[in-house]
């Protein structure tokens, strides 16, 4: 049985569950046939995973947006990729924004999340800084 994105994110999801309650069988690598009802057990208390695992990913300008054109009215949408073994990306739409009354972490983002592929690496530099402390000032000999 091949896994879908959205099996796949719902898997990250659930792992990272399992990752803080410390959950045998969520900590382990969770078969494909399992993932529907693991979800459904568990689909009342991951509110915060769903949240912590969608701000992993990374930002990306070379994918467009698969979210319907609504959302964009009130909310900036992005679309964000997780690095899977492999080839491959776990890419998403990405909404953050709505103003005073917003919900942006309400999306569900796994459920339209999509595949895509790794084309290659950049490799960022950033320096480091040490601060150089002030001189000493001489006392006044008055």
């Amino acid at each position: 049985m091949e896994i879908t994105a959205k099996q796949e994110a719902q898997r990250l999801i659930l792992a990272h569950w399992g990752q803080w309650q410390s959950i045998d069988k969520l900590m382990q690598e969770i078969p494909v046939d399992q993932i529907d009802s693991l979800w459904e057990e568990f689909c009342d208390d991951l509110q915060d995973s769903r949240n912590e695992v969608r701000w992993q990913g990374d930002e990306v300008s070379e994918i467009k947006s698969r979210a319907h054109y609504t959302w964009g009215r009130n909310y900036d949408v992005d679309v964000r990729v997780i690095k899977l073994p492999g080839d491959k990306g776990l890419a998403y739409n990405f909404m953050s924004g709505g103003g005073k009354h917003g919900e942006p972490d309400a999306y569900p983002w796994w459920d339209e999340a999509w595949f895509v592929e790794v084309t290659g690496t950049v490799t960022t530099v950033r320096h480091t800084y040490a601060d150089i402390p002030e001189p000493e000032a001489a006392e006044d000999s008055q």
